[in-house]
């Protein structure tokens, strides 16, 4: 997917945040997964490495990273790291 410079900052300035949560909730360990706030799925340990999102785009790398992430609900949201 292409998509403009335009495109990426209307789509980072519109989106929410993806969720985020602890692979072990109840020890706050392992993985940081990541998750769609439309639809409600979460990276797995086995989607952390071979990919969950449709279409992963990074902005910016700075000090931060900053990107946009498609879902395979078809919605949009952005990150920051």
């Amino acid at each position: 997917m292409t998509i403009s410079k335009q495109q990426a900052r209307a789509i980072l300035n519109n989106s929410p945040k993806e969720a985020e949560k602890w692979e072990h909730e109840d020890t706050k360990s392992g993985l940081v997964l990541a998750g769609c706030p439309h639809c409600g799925e979460f990276q797995t340990r086995q989607t952390y490495v071979t990919g969950f999102w449709v279409e992963n785009i990074e902005i910016v790398t700075d000090y931060v990273c900053i990107g946009v992430a498609l879902c395979k609900c078809g919605k949009w949201s952005h990150w920051v790291h």
